[in-house]
């Protein structure tokens, strides 16, 4: 069943009247000259300097490495479950 409505689909696909390309062009456009190319070599990154990036990574690490010392060192302060929730924990699940 799947090939078959794979085969209708691919057939009406065929059918389509496809309009030309050319028909849709307006005249002026079609008449116009062609645009002027200008040289690409102003827009070229300049070379890239190892160093600083390097040096760069290297500051984005420690931030990121202290932000996560100082959220583990936030974390560990205090229960991770507050006395209200450890209490009904610990009761259980009531057996009916």
């Amino acid at each position: 069943m799947p090939r078959l409505c794979l085969a209708v689909c691919l057939l009406l696909a065929a059918c389509v009247d496809v309009p030309e390309i050319g028909d849709r062009i307006p005249p002026e456009s079609r008449d116009a000259a062609y645009p002027s190319l200008i040289p690409l070599d102003g827009l070229e990154p300049g070379p890239a300097d190892p160093a600083a990036e390097a040096e760069d990574a290297e500051r984005q690490l420690a931030a990121r490495a202290a932000a996560l010392k100082a959220r583990a060192a936030r974390l560990g302060q205090g229960p991770v479950i507050d006395p209200a929730t450890e209490n009904r924990m610990r009761a259980g699940v009531p057996q009916g």
